[in-house]
């Protein structure tokens, strides 16, 4: 249950808003919004309205109604489909009745606020359409269908998601049935000792005081479907009896579904719904495992039922519409609990409307989720998750919250929200490495608020049977109420036991309060003027133990001066409030009369509490309460004759306020005048606004926007400040003049317009030495009239100066002439449809013209300029257009930066020539046009991102003697972010008290602070490695040091660099040995032929990362032919090298070009004898000290052949060349001795995959001789088997085939060895279906998962591969996946973190 206000944004039609709100917007909540079916929507009709509905017996509601033609867009529906069964729209209806004695009570709380009650919605009438093209606009469509009058809603049919999970330990069933049970407590399941979230919780001593469970209670998993043939689950599984021993195919309990005996299949549309994705039976385990069963795990409850509803896709996306339907299968069909593992940003009003229904006899438990977002309401990065956000859905988190883990969380509490639709998260439970059930009898730990769900799922079913007679809403407070600091910023785990146990006792808040100023007769204006008297209704809500006689009182706050105001009635009752309910007093109020002395826009601060009794039990802590008392002038109405505005009095609009004809409006120096929202004033006379230097006038909105002004007669404004306009600031009507002169125009949305409706030769407009500023849509659109523009500056706004034409005949014919238009600064204005940026004027379609009088555009080079404004050039729709470009901004418009030097350089125009600024000290010099006040200093900042204000430049500077540059020395530190870095400049004043406008959009420098700081980075080649090494930044620099982390990239073929990739697994760290000065790293994993680039990052004791240091370069040296371990030398450290890695023990480094000696892409003993030859017949060129640059590799073909032959149990070989060195391969495990025949030679033998190899080898260059020799006898005759490859080299290196019964033997390979995880193959690729990947693994990880995503970046399938060291194969069943190009992603985790990411192109047919 929830509480307060919220505001949505459904859908936001302003572009700008739009874009704004989109930069600020987590990513993956952008995605949901955008994520639905095509081709399908929703809609409801109004229940009034008769769409043709009929019910089958079995109670599915059907129309035979084309409803496409219903809703007028026939031509865009190829069918539709009635949501929903009898049963549970009935139970809808009825719901709905009592809903609307709520919203009655609501609107009776204040009559005068205007508030309607709303119809609360039904299930009646849902349809779900499938449009004639999967191309169809949804959105579009849904905006239309928003404006017919048959429709209650219409929404795009969204997808919902279980969110990513982290996969970590797997363990098979064939593993668990080994495993002895736990001793931890007395269950016998043996991987009961790894659920530390039973402990944690205090489920386990809910188990031992009370119950585990009596199979009473029904739990629906709302997901990929169930295993539930799991061994760990099938007990648990709930059955339909009715249907278990009723007729086959046929619908025997008459609830829509044939054969439903497990649950049902959303999906495929049948009744099996058996989980191909994990998370759904995983889900299902922490849930209600069977427990004390001897395997396995224990779930939250031993004996519940578990009902599988599979809504979800084997990709582990599912849509609403589906999802709610399974909402409706589980509560029609006994669920008392719904466990919703899931969820989406986007809010789907059909599953509310089921989920709405389903509260009253389920109760209904849904996660956070996984993307660390708080719930909000906030500016940046909040969003709910639904459907765990819902006030009537126990929304489960997990700990820790962020910074430190994944969760998405409630700032506010469980209990207070801002959000009108009372959205909340509840409780926290464990969701961090969980281990439970997967498919096919086997566990794994999953992580995720989908793990920490089903676990209060499974705990609610054990308190459902524990205290039956619970409400709801009191179980509810239990929860909250008794978790470990619910409204702090880590709040603990929920605790069961505790919950049960609890005896609650009242929480009173208040939640908010209506005022109203209707007693005796008041004017009900809904401002608080002196002597009235106020009436306050407080709203209390109960967030616990019911209670009787509830009561509200009002005092002043501490300090308040109580002159202000008269309590009248300071204590009233409200009456009794059960647990969670909500209550308010419309007949008594608490009373106060505001004294008749208070001035306008005075605060009067009370405090509010709530308690229950006379004796004030349970009293509730303070409510700040606050009346702003208005003695201002309200202006409303029509008035017929003159009036004068003074400075000694507050003005508000509080209503649409004319002035008649033949009026004037006169308004003095220093007067501010509010506008309520909406308000617009219309002046059929004439308006005088002059104001001083010192005395601005101003005209605002009192809280958001204002409508602007309706101009008919002669206007004059002069030092003005006009702002918050929403529509037009000036609407000039037909014989209207307006003169505006030294005024600022900020802070406006929508467009800023001069137009005058009708031609009229005598209509004259000019706008003078003004700042147009920080507006939003700023364009000067007009019809008809003259208009002089001069000396007045338009910066900053989005929409820019758009519109100028060049003639008065065209619609938005605006005569710009080669006098009217001059001496203008126009610069940094952002256009929502054209990319540059920034940009400073658009000009309109009409005649040609030119701008003969010269006007500034931000920049003394004239290609920039005219790159800065559009016209023909750019939009052939628009005129050609001569432009005057000035090169200096004029000195008589107001004050402006006009360029910034940085080291003696102009850091726009001069920015190619600006050399990289690193650690140090530098000049910055600012320029404005004019002089300017010298005793207020300008503000510089400089940042690699907006608001571009991450770097103060704080140092004390200096003004020239004319006060037009200020210099400044800035000292920059490594601290400071590297790249290109925007300055900006604010804070200015002139000599006539205007502030520049802010400048950042035009001046950039390059800064490599941590890269100049970075001395002595080197990197120099080795054999097989790249050795890196760089000093440490002094202490002056930089004193937080905790350690380096290095990075690497390449170039490709075009000079395009690589995303860098961290190298290290662990910090880098200084050498502290005093030998040594420095830091010092080697790669490895380098190839001959490549050459790679390098840069680190420090990381600070803050844990974060400086910039990237200054890059170096390197290739490693080409080897010497047998230097396989890079040590410049050939000897016998390299044989031993070599048959590491045949044996597979990836030995680092490796020179496989080096080691490889016949360059035939293997190791195998081959390589082993070319390198003895090497060892003991040095070529005389060859110098093994510097490695050479150019490797003579020996032959790889063979010179002759070696033949094998069984003589009974033994095994010769005969050969016309004198043997080095033999390696074989046999297809099974025998045991043998080797013959007394062979001289002394190295021997071993090793098992590779499922083969016995054996390989006799010397490192002296002993031989076998070439007449036909014994190797070996077998000792078990009876044992059958033979050779399966081979490999036999010469004295000399050389290859001799290998032959036996006549056939050639293939070549030996050492094993795969790297020391990533390496992604193979993937084939058949295309398929049509099943894939088969293969990879390697260097080690064995925590889990190795395979992902794989269609190409708008959205998961579509999930699969937990074979985590084991090596080579692995696995199929991979994608034959659900549309015909398309995918990517196929394997990650492995090890140490809690990606150790490897690896991918692939699929294609689908």
């Amino acid at each position: 249950m929830k509480l307060i206000h919220k505001f949505i944004f459904c859908c936001i039609s302003l572009f700008l808003f739009t874009v704004l709100l989109s930069a600020q917007t987590p990513p993956a909540v952008q995605q949901d919004l955008m994520n639905f079916e095509p081709g399908e929507l929703i809609v409801k009709l109004k229940d009034n309205v008769d769409a043709g509905i009929t019910y089958a017996e079995n109670g599915k509601a059907m129309s035979s109604f084309n409803i496409g033609e219903l809703l007028s867009i026939e031509d865009k529906v190829a069918s539709s489909k009635v949501m929903f069964h009898q049963k549970s729209i009935e139970a809808s209806i009825a719901n709905s009745q009592k809903m609307k004695a709520e919203y009655a009570a609501k609107a009776a709380a204040n009559p005068n606020n205007g508030y309607t009650p709303k119809e609360p919605l039904t299930m009646k009438n849902i349809f779900v359409l499938t449009t004639t093209s999967e191309q169809e606009n949804i959105l579009m469509l849904v905006e239309q269908l928003k404006d017919n009058p048959n429709v209650e809603y219409a929404e795009p049919n969204y997808i919902y998601g279980i969110d990513d999970f982290e996969v970590g330990d797997i363990i098979t069933a064939e593993e668990a049935a080994k495993m002895e049970p736990s001793l931890v407590i007395e269950v016998n399941d043996p991987l009961y000792s790894s659920q530390t979230n039973i402990t944690t919780t205090n489920i386990d001593d809910v188990w031992e005081q009370y119950t585990t469970g009596d199979g009473s209670q029904v739990i629906a998993i709302l997901d990929t479907g169930v295993d539930y043939t799991h061994p760990d689950l099938q007990a648990n599984i709930w059955i339909n009896e009715a249907e278990l021993n009723g007729v086959e195919g046929y619908d025997d309990d008459g609830n829509g579904y044939i054969d439903d005996i497990r649950g049902w299949d959303f999906i495929n549309l049948d009744n099996a719904p058996l989980d191909d994705n994990m998370h759904g039976t995983h889900v299902a385990g922490i849930a209600g495992a069977v427990g004390n069963n001897g395997i396995g795990i224990a779930g939250a409850a031993w004996n519940v039922k578990l009902m599988p509803i599979k809504v979800f896709q084997s990709s582990g996306q599912g849509n609403s519409t589906n999802i709610a339907a399974g909402v409706e299968y589980a509560n029609s069909n006994g669920a008392t609990v719904i466990n919703m593992s899931f969820g989406s940003y986007a809010e789907s009003s059909t599953l509310k409307l089921a989920l709405e229904t389903a509260y009253n006899s389920s109760f209904l438990v849904g996660a956070a989720g996984n993307n660390g977002v708080k719930i909000g309401p906030c500016l940046i990065i909040c969003a709910p998750m639904y459907p765990g956000a819902y006030n009537y859905v126990l929304g489960i988190e997990d700990r820790p919250r962020p910074p430190f883990g994944y969760t998405n969380y409630d700032q506010d509490g469980p209990i207070y929200t801002a959000y009108a639709t009372l959205l909340n998260y509840e409780l926290a439970a464990p969701g961090t490495g969980i281990m439970s059930t997967v498919p096919n009898g086997g566990y794994a730990t999953l992580t995720g608020t989908s793990m920490a769900t089903p676990l209060v799922a499974g705990a609610m079913a054990l308190y459902n049977q524990i205290k039956p007679d619970d409400s709801k809403e009191l179980i509810f407070g239990n929860l909250i109420n008794t978790s470990p600091n619910p409204g702090s910023s880590q709040p603990g785990f929920v605790d069961f036991l505790a919950a049960i146990e609890v005896e609650p006792t009242p929480k009173l808040a208040i939640i908010s309060s209506v005022q109203r100023d209707t007693i005796s007769g008041q004017n009900g204006n809904g401002f608080w003027e002196p002597g009235e008297t106020i009436e306050i209704l407080p709203l209390i809500k109960n967030y616990w133990g019911p209670t009787d006689d509830v009561r509200v009182g009002i005092e002043f706050a501490e300090f308040e001066d109580q002159t202000k105001a008269t309590i009248i009635e300071n204590e009233i009752q409200i009456g009794s409030i059960s647990a969670y309910a909500s209550l308010q007093n419309l007949q008594e109020s608490l009373k106060i009369t505001i004294a008749n002395d208070v001035v306008n826009n005075v605060d009067i601060s009370f405090k509010l509490r709530v308690w229950s009794g006379p004796d004030q039990e349970y009293i509730s802590d303070p409510v700040e309460f606050i009346i702003n008392v208005k003695n201002s002038t309200l202006l409303f109405g029509y008035y017929e004759e003159d009036l004068t505005l003074t400075a000694d009095q507050e003005y508000l609009v509080s209503g649409n306020f004319a002035m008649a004809e033949n009026t004037t409006l006169t308004i003095e120096p220093g007067v501010e005048l509010y506008f309520s929202d909406g308000i617009t004033m219309s002046i059929n006379g004439d308006i005088n606004a002059i104001g001083t230097t010192d005395n601005r006038i101003t005209f605002a909105a009192e809280n958001a926007n204002w409508n602007g002004m309706n101009l008919y007669g002669q206007s004059y404004f002069k030092y003005c400040i006009i702002k918050n306009v929403s529509g037009m600031i000036f609407d000039n009507k037909i014989g209207s003049h307006l003169d505006l002169e030294k005024c600022i125009l900020t802070d406006n949305s929508a467009q800023i317009k001069w137009i005058s409706w009708g031609p009229n030769e005598n209509t004259t407009h000019s706008i003078r030495n003004s700042n147009i500023v920080e507006n939003i849509s700023s364009s000067l659109t007009n019809n008809h009239g003259d208009y002089v523009y001069e000396y007045t500056n338009f910066i900053n706004n989005f929409g820019g100066v758009s519109n100028l034409t060049g003639n008065a005949t065209g619609p938005l014919g605006m005569s710009i002439t080669s006098d009217n238009f001059k001496y203008n600064n126009i610069m940094n204005n952002t256009f929502n449809d054209i990319g540059v940026n920034p940009l400073s004027v658009i000009f309109g379609s009409g005649t040609n013209a030119a701008l003969t009088q010269p006007n500034y555009f931000g920049t003394g080079n004239i290609e920039t300029a005219a790159s800065r404004v559009i016209d023909f050039f750019e939009d052939g729709s628009r005129g050609i257009y001569t432009v005057n470009y000035a090169t200096t901004p004029s000195e008589l418009t107001n004050g402006i930066v006009w360029k910034v030097i940085v080291n003696g350089k102009d850091a726009q125009d001069q920015y190619a020539l600006m050399d990289p600024l690193g650690v140090g000290e530098h000049e910055f010099k600012v320029y404005f046009n004019r002089a300017m006040d010298t005793t207020i200093d300008p503000q510089l900042f400089y940042g690699v991102v907006f608001p571009y204000t991450q770097n103060l430049v704080n140092e004390e500077g200096t003004w020239s003697e004319d006060g037009k540059i200020y210099t400044v020395n800035h000292t920059i530190t490594v601290s400071a972010a590297d790249g290109i870095n925007r300055i900006r400049v604010q804070g200015a004043m002139d000599l006539d008290n205007f502030f520049v406008p802010i400048e950042d959009s035009r001046f950039n420098f390059l800064l490599q602070s941590a890269g100049s700081a970075s001395t002595g980075f080197l990197a120099r080649g080795g054999l097989g490695k790249i050795d890196l090494e760089w000093v440490a930044p002094s202490a002056d620099e930089l004193d937080d040091v905790l350690g380096y982390n290095m990075y690497r990239y390449q170039l490709d073929a075009d000079g395009v660099e690589s995303d860098p990739v961290q190298l290290n697994d662990s910090l880098i760290i200084e050498d502290t040995d005093e030998s040594t000065t420095g830091i010092y790293y080697s790669d490895f994993d380098v190839l001959e032929g490549e050459t790679y680039f390098y840069k680190y990052k420090i990381l600070r004791t803050s844990f974060e990362e400086t910039d990237f240091s200054q890059t170096v370069s390197s290739a490693p040296l080409t080897s010497t032919l047998g230097d396989s371990n890079g040590d410049f030398a050939v000897d016998v450290l390299d044989l031993v090298h070599d048959v590491d890695y045949i044996l597979g023990n990836n030995p680092t480094p490796f020179i496989f070009v080096a080691g490889d000696v016949n360059a035939d892409e293997t190791i195998n003993v081959l390589d082993i004898v070319g390198t003895v030859d090497i060892i003991l017949n040095p070529s005389s060129t060859s110098d093994s000290t510097v490695g050479s640059n150019e490797i003579q590799f020996y032959p790889s073909q063979a010179i002759g052949t070696a033949n094998f032959t069984w003589e009974g149990n033994d095994l010769f070989v005969a050969s016309d060349h004198n043997i080095g060195g033999i390696q074989l391969a046999f297809d099974v495990d025998f045991e043998y001795i080797l013959t007394e025949d062979l001289p002394t030679i190295e021997h071993l033998d090793y098992m590779q995959e499922d083969s016995k190899i054996l390989m006799l080898y010397s490192f002296n260059n002993t031989m076998i001789a070439s007449s036909k020799t014994k190797i070996l006898t077998r000792l078990d005759a009876s044992q059958e088997f033979d050779i399966e490859q081979a490999v036999v080299g010469t004295t000399t290196g050389s290859k001799l085939t290998a032959v036996l019964n006549n056939g050639v033997l293939s070549t030996i390979d050492a094993p795969f060895q790297n020391k990533n995880l390496q992604f193979l193959n993937l084939f058949p690729n295309p398929t049509e279906g099943v894939v088969n990947l293969e990879y390697y693994l260097p080690e064995q990880m925590d889990g190795v998962v395979a992902k794989v995503y269609d190409m708008l970046g959205r998961l579509v399938h999930i699969q937990v591969l074979e985590n084991r060291e090596g080579i692995s194969k696995t199929p991979m069943e994608l034959s659900r996946l549309k015909t398309g190009n995918y990517i196929v992603l394997i990650t492995a985790n090890k140490g809690g973190s990606i150790k490897n990411i690896a991918n692939k192109k699929l294609i689908v047919r």
